[in-house]
């Protein structure tokens, strides 16, 4: 491995890594380099024996284990609008109150797929309708009118 690709990864990176904090890309970028550097293995070691030893409260535990997070289900139903008020409510306190980044970033991911989802769906519909539209025209062996003005 490039020794200047293990020594890109710091101390925070680390620890965002333990507390699993990275956007995906970076959990990957930080485990590959773990995995390729014995130095990186063992500094990895020392600061989770150091916040393990240090992180036994209720609120450590609690926010380790995003025990207050809602779950990708509930955090696809706040984005679709299909849930109840109070719990809509709560999501919305956790996500612009509470400024959870690892909701956050579930919401931006799942706001990306329905993305992709809506433009797949128009573009089936829009070809379907294509089709149809030229198997008319085949059926009658006529040619369509232009739009009136």
């Amino acid at each position: 491995m490039d020794r200047d690709f293990a020594h890109s990864i710091t101390e925070k990176d680390l620890i965002d890594y333990i507390a699993e904090n990275l956007p995906p890309a970076d959990m990957a970028r930080v485990e590959k380099a773990i995995r390729a550097s014995k130095d990186l293995m063992a500094i990895l070691n020392a600061l989770i024996l150091t916040y393990s030893n240090e992180e036994h409260s209720v609120g450590a535990i609690w926010q380790r284990h995003r025990l207050s997070c809602p779950t990708r289900e509930q955090l696809s139903n706040f984005l679709l609008d299909a849930m109840p008020k109070d719990l809509h409510d709560y999501i919305e306190f956790h996500l612009k109150t509470v400024g959870c980044d690892f909701c956050q970033a579930e919401l931006e991911d799942l706001k990306a797929l329905k993305k992709a989802n809506e433009k797949a769906r128009g573009d089936r519909a829009k070809k379907a309708l294509q089709e149809g539209v030229r198997l008319l025209q085949q059926q009658s062996g006529k040619q369509p009118r232009p739009p009136r003005s």
